[in-house]
């Protein structure tokens, strides 16, 4: 119990460090309880799965609420961009592997050990965001960006042996 709960401080303690290295804003501000409501309700999607015990119940249930969520706000959208709805339908169907391959992992190795390493996909949008986009560029940053990776990881690999 005291792993899991310095694994939980680790990985809430590398977060700010990973998303602080761009401005702070109102907006952002506002993003991070949106953020941790979306970590809240998202990571609810396995306790179905864990009541009936069948990976089916679990991946049915995130699959069903990303589209009841999602098709509304297709159709309140300002603007039907062919370009931005591709981008829509492959990441999302990118989304919807990486939950298959998670539930299959839970299956497989449990939920102690598998979920806590897929949280750590937030580190492989990060690495999007800083090596291919750019989005930022000063070496303290960065520092800051690797200092909070790490300490993410950690708390993952401690919640995994907890």
């Amino acid at each position: 119990m005291i792993l899991a709960i310095g694994a939980i401080g680790l990985l809430l303690a590398g977060l700010p460090f990973v998303t602080s290295a761009s401005k702070t804003s109102t907006v952002q501000r506002k993003g991070y309880l949106v953020a941790a409501a979306s970590g809240i309700i998202g990571g609810s999607y396995v306790i179905p799965m864990q009541a009936t015990h069948t990976l089916q119940s679990g991946f049915f249930s995130s699959s069903l609420s990303i589209f009841a969520i999602g098709i509304p706000l297709l159709f309140l959208s300002r603007r039907w961009i062919k370009r931005e709805i591709v981008a829509g339908v492959i990441s999302g169907s990118l989304f919807n592997a990486g939950s298959l391959f998670v539930l299959m992992a839970i299956a497989s190795i449990g939920i102690t050990v598998a979920y806590p390493i897929s949280q750590t996909a937030t580190l492989f949008a990060v690495s999007w965001g800083v090596l291919y986009f750019k989005e930022i560029s000063n070496r303290r940053n960065i520092l800051k960006v690797i200092t909070g990776s790490v300490m993410i990881l950690s708390g993952a690999m401690l919640l995994s042996i907890a």
